[in-house]
C-alpha cells in the first residue's frame, strides 16, 4: 500500500510540474491588427463596424495579386464578375451587379474613388496603382452611398502626399505577346509639414492575342493594348485640424 501511495503522489507531482511547465511556455497570443475604414463616411476600427466589410491595405493588395476591380473576385466573399459581350461587364456582389437592362436603369454596385462617385468605372480595364486601400463593402449601402449601392460598394482611396518625406517607386514588368507595364510614383515636400505633392501614373501595353485575317481589316490585332494613366495629388495641412487634399488625372 505505502509503494502504490508513494507512486501516486510522485504522479501527481509530475503532472503538476508538467502543467507548470506548460503554462510558462505557451506563447502570448498576437493581437489582431488595427484596420481603419471608412465605410461609415469616418474612421473606424474594421471590427466595431456593423458591415460586412473586406478591407485590403497596399500590401494585402500585392500578396493577393489584385490589380484591377475583376481581380477582388479571387479574395473577396460573394463577389463575382463576367464578361459580356461588346467590351461590357458584370461586376456582382451578393448576386446583384451592375449590368444593367434599361437606359435609365441604375447599377447595383456603386465605386467610389477617393470618395467621388463614378457612375461608369472602368470594371474590365482599370489597373490599380499607387494604391492605399480598397473596401468592399457587401449588402445594401443606400443610405450613405445613394440608391444605386443596392449589392454593396466598391470604395478605392489612392496614397496622399506625404509632408515630411521624399519617396519614389519604380516597378516594370514584361511577359509573352510584348507584354509589358511601367508604374512608378514620386512624392516631394514641397514646405515639411504644411504642403506635399505626389506624382503616380502606370502605362500598359501588349500585343494583340488573336490575329484578324480579313483582308481589308484596319487592324490585325483588334484586342491589343496600350493606355497610360496618372494621377497628381496635392496634400495641404496649415494646421492640426486642416487638411486639403486635391486629386487630378493627368494622362
Amino acid at each position: 500500500m505505502s509503494v502504490i501511495r508513494v507512486r501516486a503522489i510522485r504522479s501527481a507531482g509530475f503532472v503538476s510540474a508538467l502543467l507548470l511547465s506548460t503554462a510558462l511556455a505557451a506563447p502570448a497570443f498576437a493581437q489582431i491588427e488595427e484596420v481603419v475604414v471608412t465605410a461609415q463616411k469616418k474612421s473606424e476600427d474594421v471590427m466595431t463596424v456593423p458591415i460586412a466589410i473586406s478591407a485590403y491595405t497596399s500590401k494585402d493588395l500585392q500578396e493577393h495579386q489584385v490589380t484591377q476591380f475583376k481581380d477582388l473576385q479571387f479574395s473577396s466573399p460573394s463577389v463575382s464578375y463576367t464578361k459580356t459581350n461588346f467590351t461590357s461587364s458584370n461586376f456582382q456582389i451578393r448576386g446583384i451587379g451592375t449590368q444593367v437592362i434599361s437606359g435609365d436603369a441604375e447599377s447595383g454596385v456603386a465605386f467610389n474613388i477617393n470618395d467621388a462617385y463614378y457612375a461608369t468605372a472602368p470594371v474590365d480595364s482599370g489597373q490599380f496603382y499607387d494604391i492605399q486601400r480598397i473596401e468592399v463593402l457587401r449588402g445594401p449601402q443606400s443610405t450613405l452611398y445613394g440608391r444605386g449601392a443596392t449589392g454593396g460598394v466598391v470604395s478605392v482611396f489612392s496614397n496622399k502626399p506625404e509632408l515630411d518625406t521624399f519617396a519614389a517607386d519604380l516597378e516594370a514588368t514584361y511577359g509573352n505577346y510584348n507584354a509589358s507595364e511601367i508604374k512608378g510614383m514620386v512624392n516631394v515636400p514641397i514646405i515639411t509639414d504644411k504642403l506635399g505633392l505626389r506624382l503616380a501614373g502606370d502605362w500598359v501595353r501588349h500585343d494583340g492575342y488573336s490575329t484578324n485575317i480579313y483582308p481589308g481589316a484596319s487592324s490585325k490585332h483588334a484586342d491589343s493594348r496600350d493606355s497610360l494613366s496618372g494621377r497628381a495629388s496635392l496634400r495641404w495641412q496649415p494646421n492640426s485640424k486642416t487638411t486639403l487634399d486635391l486629386t487630378a488625372p493627368i494622362a
